[in-house]
């Protein structure tokens, strides 16, 4: 990913696990919310995949993917690999 000469995003979310990114947090809280409300977990999913699509397939810039937001602090950029 070092080499890419495209925009690359490299995230993590805290107390995210695989199945965090689908909408199973609202099916069984304590067992994939991981202490975060389970609505926020879909919150941060769609506002990322949103905010990508629309930077990149409607050509419309997003302030989402330029760094940390105060909406979603779990968010962290990697900047090893973020460029």
């Amino acid at each position: 990913m070092t080499k890419s000469t495209n925009d690359i995003y490299y995230l993590t979310v805290d107390h995210f696990i695989h199945q965090s990114y689908t909408d199973i947090a609202l099916l069984s809280p304590k067992l994939f919310a991981k202490g975060i409300d389970p609505v926020h977990t879909i919150d941060i999913t769609r506002s990322y995949v949103g905010a990508f699509f629309d930077q990149y397939l409607k050509a419309e810039p997003q302030l989402l993917l330029e760094g940390p937001s105060a909406d979603f602090p779990e968010v962290k950029f990697d900047q090893d690999y973020t460029s």
